[in-house]
């Protein structure tokens, strides 16, 4: 009984400490992306659909999916675009928008940040994803601070500033 309670004891200050540090956590993230200047990425989404040995693969799109949506492929030994599919675009014969050359500028400068998603609306919004894989936004920096956002079916509550949080992440 003794080592049952002596588990439970355990596992609750584990789990406090868990919790502060997420939150420490977010608040130094915020504090370092404050002030980032994401305008070159004003109205466009990049995450990374895959990654695997050496090879990583971007999809790209404007922030507004006009159906032109390019898939990349990253290899990560040779730090370089070995490969852009614009599938879609080409089926649908949509006007492609971005030149291999502003796809291999978006990538770079992708690739400085680290992480899964971004993504810049034409206001000025950002959206970002730095924890986690083939996930939605985990992080809003909204241009202007108002009450709860919906952004493409997701929830965002206001966290500190002008920065939010999915509400799918957010423990009660």
């Amino acid at each position: 009984m003794s080592k049952i309670i002596l588990f439970l004891c355990f596992f609750l200050v584990f789990s406090n400490c868990t919790d502060t540090k997420k939150i420490n956590d977010i608040d130094k993230f915020i504090e370092k992306y404050d002030g980032e200047n994401f305008e070159n990425f004003r109205n466009i989404y990049m995450h990374i659909r895959s990654v695997s040995f050496g090879k990583i693969v971007y999809i790209i799109s404007n922030y507004d999916n006009d159906n032109c949506i390019y898939y990349v492929t990253f290899n990560s030994f040779f730090n370089s675009v070995e490969k852009v599919e614009k599938i879609l675009a080409d089926r649908l014969k949509v006007e492609k928008y971005l030149t291999d050359i502003e796809i291999e500028k978006y990538i770079k400068e992708f690739r400085k940040y680290n992480f899964y998603l971004l993504g810049m609306d034409e206001l000025g919004n950002v959206f970002i994803n730095p924890m986690m894989q083939n996930q939605p936004a985990f992080f809003l920096r909204v241009v202007e601070s108002k009450g709860k956002v919906i952004q493409n079916g997701f929830i965002f509550e206001a966290y500190k500033g002008r920065w939010y949080i999915n509400k799918q992440f957010k423990k009660s």
